[in-house]
């Protein structure tokens, strides 16, 4: 039995065995731990707050045979690992589990804890901080306290990009040696290590300035926070020197030079360090040393040499002396002049000297009569007339008072006041009277209540709150004789609106200039309607108004419509409505209630702020401007069509003015286009004629002086008179040049002082020809400009005379004069053209605008401090600093949102940074106080300058203006006094400072009464009470009359 058991535990083991030959695993190997970690993957922060959970789970397949499961090292031991501030780098979390067949066995959690660097650094290996060209050079980053250091990735940037330098080391620990050092293993030190890599560059001259900067970045997969945490060094500035440069552009190899014309030789290198220019020369073979600049009239080779610290080159120029032969051409062609009209005159004077000018008669011209009508502008003139139309006021039910008309004829009855308007909630008082001596009782009748009294000519009541919409109080008298007869009081309760408000999508979008778009304000709860007004507002004027009728006296609803026809002028301004009620007479406490305004955008095809047609002459110096501006909006976009297809290069179109580069006589086009439509102008520019008076002068002399010549010389030499007739054209001539050049030395004067005179014609040439683009220049202080000068004939230097960057090129026709940043308010950039023909030399300044916006606009008033007081003038002062140029300024007042008064500076001429001021006088009211004051400080400086111009705005000054107390009915009020009821004297009124009440009785039993605006008391006795509200300005008194009331029936 035993060996049988033997046998089967052989045959089991030899199964197992087979079936792991058969999965790939050798006996040896452990099977993997049935455990699921969840998350499989937990990377956290260095010293972080934030509580995070891993959970330890056996797989579904193994659930059924675990015994037991938990974290080793847990708090407690449980299937939930938690990590709380962790700050231990060589935490291994370790999730145990027991099986009934497999046995234990464990799983650790992949844990990385990280953190980012303190600190990252940039520096030169070397400590070097300037670089030879082509030369290599290293660059370290240092990265400080980063964990883990193997999960760091380093970035290199030039400016802002990045780059891959040519070599790069490995990413190591600073100040360790990898050799045998396990410390110095990124992949085995878990904690924070300080880290370094190094790359190496090679710049050249354009890397001058540049900054380097590195970049660490830690890289910790998709359980990392993303986006992954890096953090940049600060940047590293790297100087790198080169050796000079010499332009040869504007230094040719050979150069003419015209005798009698020296020529400046300027060598320019570009170098780092600046190089040192010397000019080497030798012309009687000693050796001479000049600057940069060399003037030369020898011909000659001459050595421009530049050196500085890297190295040192040079650049030959050969000077080829060449002959001016322009003088020697024209005086012969001065003296062939001469010579033909000597020739001219003689022959002239012989042939014709007899003969007499011949008589013509002017027969008397034809005048033909005007074929055309002549329009006078005499008596007969008629004017346009307009018709004026009236229209009557409707009858208003609700008027105030009607200026003491009775209320009836036939019963006498007066009614104080004759008829009421009062506000809905509020409380009013009537007096009814009479002058008949036959009362025996009158009385008053209101749905409140009534009064009556016997034997009296007079009775009043008071409605403490008017709550229904129709009150008619009935005033009766019982007579003697008549009976009784009664009068009924007008009385009319009104409503302000409760709200006013405009609905019409429309105005959310812009309009269409022509479109008609229909507006609608909203009007609630308003009453009477009758009396209702809505006026709308368009900017500052009243555009419509609509009046109601209406037979409702309580509140109702009602809709204004307007319509609007968008138009240009529209663009930019408010819409608002207002409601209004309208009564006769004043009605305190009436307000006027205002809808929310609505901005109004007005879409607008292109007109042209000129002509639409232009004709002008092309200029005799070829320059000329044409003006394509137009008002639109959207903002036009322009298109330019030129006469010549020449002209088409190099122009930027979408201008409104437009100077063309090749200025050429013809047509052009401008279109102003926008998304409403577009509009053509066309500038025909025609050749001016060229003026010949100088020509016709010199000629007209030239023959006015051979014709004294020709008559001196009939009176000096008669005898010879015969034979010059005799003797052939050629001798005669050759006979007068003897006996003039023999006894007279006057014609060869002459004939010299003619040479020099047709010298002077000849060689006045052409005008000077250079053309500045752009022609004026505008440009902030400090900002960099850039100007190319043009030469429209043969050059032979052409160049700028200014105070820096002065620059000039040799037999080029273009020159430009550039300035990085320009800070010289005295610069006057001139260019300066030498050439082969005359005019030998000329120039052109460039109108140049350097501006600077100011330091501060400052407000304050002058002399005082404190608030204002009513009525009184103060000077407000405006104080511009550092501006310029100060011609250019205009200085705008503001107060709230309207301008008040604008300042210009155009006497002054500086163009240096000035401070200047503005005083605006104000006389404060009452209605001020509170407003805000600003200056605008604006520099036009014309299209060429930026647009819109720039401003600077003062801090707005609020004026706080002192007035005294106003009562807000200042009039004297009386009031009855009902025994046990309260009653109220109001006394408010507006003042600043606030103002203080007092109150005196002419009641001497009078209790003290409080200080206050109103008075409300059920005790006080009737008498004279006064009133008096006073502040720091002034007092002022009311009074107010309480008297005892008498109950009627």
């Amino acid at each position: 039995m035993d060996v049988l058991n033997s046998l089967r535990l052989l045959s089991v083991l030899l199964t197992v065995q087979l079936l792991s030959l058969c999965n790939g695993t050798a006996p040896s190997a452990s099977p993997e731990c049935p455990i699921e970690i969840t998350p499989d993957r937990m990377v956290l922060p260095y010293k972080a707050r934030s509580l995070q959970n891993a959970t330890c789970t056996p797989t579904p397949s193994a659930s059924t045979h675990l015994r037991d499961i938990y974290w080793q090292g847990a708090r407690t031991n449980s299937t939930t690992w938690s990590s709380y501030a962790s700050e231990d780098w060589d935490l291994k979390p370790v999730c145990t589990a027991t099986f009934e067949v497999k046995g234990t066995c464990q799983k650790h959690l992949n844990y990385t804890l990280y953190k980012t660097p303190d600190r990252v650094s940039i520096r030169p290996v070397d400590n070097l901080s300037s670089v030879v060209e082509e030369r290599e050079f290293q660059l370290r980053c240092d990265v400080t306290s980063v964990a883990p250091a193997g999960s760091v990735a380093v970035r290199w940037y030039r400016g802002n990009e990045t780059f891959e330098p040519l070599s790069k080391g490995p990413l190591r620990v600073t100040g360790c040696l990898p050799e045998n050092d396990t410390k110095c293993d990124l992949s085995v030190v878990r904690s924070a290590l300080n880290v370094s890599s190094t790359i190496s560059v090679t710049l050249n001259r354009n890397d001058t300035g540049v900054e380097f900067r590195c970049e660490a970045q830690l890289d910790l997969g998709p359980a990392g926070p993303q986006p992954p945490p890096k953090m940049m060094s600060s940047p590293l500035n790297v100087t790198v020197y080169y050796k000079p440069v010499i332009n040869t552009t504007k230094l040719p190899k050979a150069i003419p030079v015209f005798r009698g014309y020296p020529e400046e030789l300027v060598c320019e290198a570009d170098g780092n360090p600046p190089p040192k220019i010397q000019w080497l020369y030798s012309l009687d073979k000693v050796p001479n040393v000049s600057g940069d600049t060399l003037t030369v009239s020898e011909p000659g080779v001459y050595s421009c040499n530049a050196t500085n610290e890297v190295d040192s080159i040079y650049h030959e120029v050969n000077v080829i002396l060449k002959e001016d032969y322009l003088p020697l051409i024209a005086g012969f062609v001065a003296v062939t002049v001469v010579a033909i009209s000597v020739v001219f005159l003689f022959i002239y004077s012989i042939y014709y000297k007899n003969t007499k000018m011949r008589r013509y008669s002017l027969k008397n011209p034809k005048l033909e009569a005007p074929s055309s009508n002549v329009a006078h502008n005499g008596w007969d003139m008629q004017f346009p007339m307009t018709k004026l139309s009236y229209r009557t006021n409707r009858k208003c039910t609700t008027s105030g008072l009607s200026e003491g008309q009775p209320v009836s004829s036939s019963c006498p009855v007066q009614m104080s006041p004759p008829s009421v308007v009062v506000r809905f909630g509020d409380s009013f008082s009537v007096n009814c009277s009479s002058s008949s001596d036959q009362i025996e009782s009158m009385g008053l009748e209101t749905m409140y209540g009534s009064t009556k009294t016997e034997g009296l000519s007079y009775v009043n009541i008071t409605i403490e709150s008017a709550r229904d919409w129709n009150i008619g109080p009935i005033c009766y008298i019982n007579r003697v004789v008549d009976g009784q007869c009664l009068e009924k009081l007008s009385v009319t309760v009104y409503k302000t609106p409760d709200r006013v408000s405009i609905s019409q999508p429309s105005l959310e979008g812009p309009l269409v200039e022509g479109n008609q778009y229909s507006i609608q304000c909203d009007i609630v709860n308003v009453a009477p309607v009758s009396n209702l007004s809505v006026h709308w507002h368009k900017g500052d004027t009243i555009s419509y108004t609509e009046r109601f009728n209406g037979s409702s006296t309580s509140p109702v609803n009602v809709t204004s419509v307007f319509d609007l026809t968008a138009q240009r002028g529209d663009d930019g301004t408010q819409i608002w409505c207002e409601a209004q009620l309208d009564f006769w007479g004043p009605v305190p406490n009436l307000t006027t209630i205002k809808s929310e305004s609505r901005d109004v955008i007005v879409l607008y095809s292109p007109t042209f702020m000129e002509p639409e047609n232009v004709t002008l002459e092309l200029p005799a110096g070829g320059k000329f401007t044409l003006d394509c501006a137009a008002a639109g909006k959207p903002t036009p976009v322009y298109s330019w069509q030129f006469p010549h297809s020449i002209q088409q290069t190099n122009q930027n179109e979408n201008q409104s003015s437009l100077a063309p580069s090749i200025q050429l006589p013809g047509t052009y086009r401008c279109t102003a286009s926008n998304s409403q439509g577009s509009k053509a102008k066309y500038f025909t520019v025609t050749e001016a004629t060229r003026n010949r008076t100088t020509f016709a002068a010199l000629v007209g002399g030239f023959v006015f002086l051979g014709v004294v010549i020709v008559i001196a010389g009939l009176f000096l030499f008669p005898a010879e008179l015969p034979s010059l007739f005799k003797l052939e054209f050629s001798l005669s001539l050759s006979l007068l040049h003897r006996r003039l050049s023999a006894e007279n030395n006057m014609g060869i004067n002459f004939l010299k002082w003619i040479l020099t005179l047709c010298m002077f014609y000849f060689v006045s040439g052409e005008g000077c020809s250079l053309i500045l683009k752009p022609s004026r220049v505008v440009v902030g202080f400090g900002e960099p400009v850039s100007v190319s000068c043009e030469a429209a004939r043969p050059v032979r230097v052409l160049g700028w005379e200014s105070a820096i960057s002065a620059a000039h090129t040799q037999q080029e026709l273009s020159v430009q004069w550039k300035v990085d940043s320009l800070i010289d308010w005295i610069e006057e950039p001139i260019c300066y053209g030498v050439f082969f023909t005359a005019p030998r030399q000329c120039e052109e300044k460039l109108n140049l605008v350097l501006y600077k916006t100011p330091d501060s606009v400052s407000i304050r008033p002058v002399n005082h401090t404190g608030p204002m007081v009513e009525g009184k003038e103060y000077q407000l002062l405006c104080e511009v600093q550092n501006i310029a140029p100060v011609q250019y300024l205009t200085l705008r007042w503001y107060k709230g949102q309207t301008e008040v008064y604008n300042h210009s500076f155009t006497e002054l001429t500086s163009s240096s940074p000035v401070q200047v001021s503005s005083v605006l006088m104000v006389t404060p009211t009452k209605a001020e106080n509170g407003a805000q004051y600003r200056c605008v400080a604006e520099l036009e400086l014309g299209p060429e300058g930026p647009q819109p111009p720039p401003t600077v705005t003062s801090e707005p000054l609020n004026a706080s203006v002192y007035f005294p107390p106003t009562f807000l009915s200042p009039e004297p009020e009386v009031l009855d006094l009902v025994v046990g009821a309260e009653i109220t004297l109001n006394c408010t009124a507006t003042g600043n400072p606030t103002p203080v009440y007092s109150w005196q009785s002419s009641n001497p039993n009078e209790e003290r009464m409080e200080d206050e605006a109103a008075l409300t008391s059920p005790s006080l006795l009737p008498g004279t009470y006064t009133c008096t509200a006073s502040n720091t300005l002034e007092k002022k008194s009311k009074q107010f009359v309480v008297k005892a009331k008498t109950k009627g029936v």
